[in-house]
């Protein structure tokens, strides 16, 4: 079952993005758990999870996750790893943000987990 707070917090304007790399492509992949967890898609308690567990798994310390998705109408299976194995860390730029999310709030803020 998926936290009904991703998908309440993601209709507010709140964005929880995890990164992963796509080993094949050799490029991260940067993916916005509340919509998925708010989708319709009856896979979309499968892909949070694998979506987790990739970017938990560190090359050489625990297996790479295969995603199976749909993107654009077309079924994709890709293998992902931690994030951090292409870039430290992300943010994006407002421009790209204020497409995705509503006008950023006074007092707005980025918080950001790195395990090292």
């Amino acid at each position: 079952m998926l936290p009904d707070g991703d998908s309440a917090e993601h209709r507010r304007g709140r964005r929880l993005l995890v990164m992963t790399t796509q080993l094949d492509a050799q490029r991260g992949a940067i993916w916005d758990m509340g919509a998925i967890a708010a989708s319709a898609s009856p896979e979309r308690l499968a892909l949070f999870q694998q979506v987790l567990l990739a970017s938990a798994s560190i090359p050489g310390a625990f297996p790479p996750v295969l995603i199976d998705a749909t993107v654009d109408g077309r079924r994709i299976s890709e293998m992902h790893v931690d994030g951090g194995e292409i870039g430290g860390f992300f943010t994006l730029p407002i421009g790209i943000v204020a497409t995705v999310a509503p006008a950023p709030r006074t007092g707005a803020a980025i918080f950001l987990v790195y395990n090292v």
